[in-house]
């Protein structure tokens, strides 16, 4: 299998699993690829012309799933061996981007096209774990209201230098399982509600 259809079929793969994770396991159809993995809105957008929900690689296919869709852009990419978010922490500031400073930029990218208030990276190397990334804001606010205790967990800070978005970012990584074991729908319907922009 190709590395795009490879990608393709992660993509459904998790849509599917968001979807089981958003119903308690009774659909399976709640989310869904964007068009094109959110291509349709790159080049609409070119036009000056707006698509609703076509950020990133996730879109709601039923109105259910919005909430998800309103809290984050999510951004999915499988394969990709090189890659490694330790590359971005110990890579010289002279270095080139690496393929995991790619990524990053890609979601802030269409987060900031988008009016979701975070964004969300997943990511799968081949017979590795999934992890997903987001913004360490983003991660205050789920566990301020989600009452999640604060024991030790396996995730990690990152501070991310994207040169050509001359920011940093302070992010956090952590195993997929992790955040969907952790938190529901309604502790995302609650998080927007109650989202802290100051956090």
């Amino acid at each position: 299998m190709g590395g795009k259809s490879k990608g393709s079929a992660y993509e459904r793969e998790i849509a599917k699993k968001f979807s089981l994770w958003w119903t308690d396991g009774e659909r399976d159809d709640v989310f869904w690829r964007t068009d094109n993995s959110g291509g349709r809105a790159t080049t609409r957008a070119k036009s000056g012309v707006k698509t609703f929900g076509q950020r990133g690689d996730l879109q709601a296919s039923d109105p259910i799933g919005q909430p998800l869709m309103d809290l984050c852009v999510i951004e999915i990419k499988r394969g990709y061996k090189e890659s490694s978010i330790g590359d971005m922490l110990d890579a010289p500031d002279s270095a080139k981007q690496k393929i995991f400073g790619g990524f990053v930029e890609q979601v802030i990218t269409d987060f900031n096209k988008s009016q979701s208030l975070s964004w969300m990276l997943i990511t799968k190397r081949d017979r590795r774990e999934e992890l997903v990334t987001m913004p360490y804001a983003f991660r205050l606010n789920l566990v301020r209201n989600s009452g999640e205790s604060e024991r030790p967990i396996p995730y990690s800070m990152n501070i991310l230098n994207i040169k050509s978005l001359e920011q940093i970012y302070h992010l956090v990584t952590h195993r997929l399982n992790y955040f969907l074991e952790t938190y529901n729908s309604e502790i995302i319907k609650k998080t927007i509600k109650n989202w802290n922009d100051t956090i």
